[in-house]
């Protein structure tokens, strides 16, 4: 139903009171998004109160390390020489 609201806005009638209202259009239009913004940041703000990082919040996810080719190292070199590599 909101939908429907907002889709008849005009530039003409947004600034208007509708009949038995006390706000413009354009705010009750507005508000639904805005009110759930409101809950969001109480629903935010809970998890943190108890130690939880919100998943919305949290860094993200490293990703695994790229496995090192198995190599074979000369254990008589003392610089490490490959012997061979995969």
């Amino acid at each position: 139903m909101g939908h429907r609201a907002a889709a008849t806005l005009t530039t003409g009638n947004m600034l208007q009171i509708p009949e038995h209202g006390k706000s413009p259009r354009l705010y009750l239009a507005t508000f639904a998004a805005s009110h759930a913004f409101d809950h969001y940041g109480q629903m935010v703000e809970y998890p943190r109160m108890n130690g939880i990082v919100p998943p919305a919040s949290a860094p993200p996810a490293q990703p695994a390390p790229t496995p090192r080719a198995a190599r074979r190292v000369d254990p008589k070199a003392s610089d490490g020489t490959i012997l061979e590599a995969s």
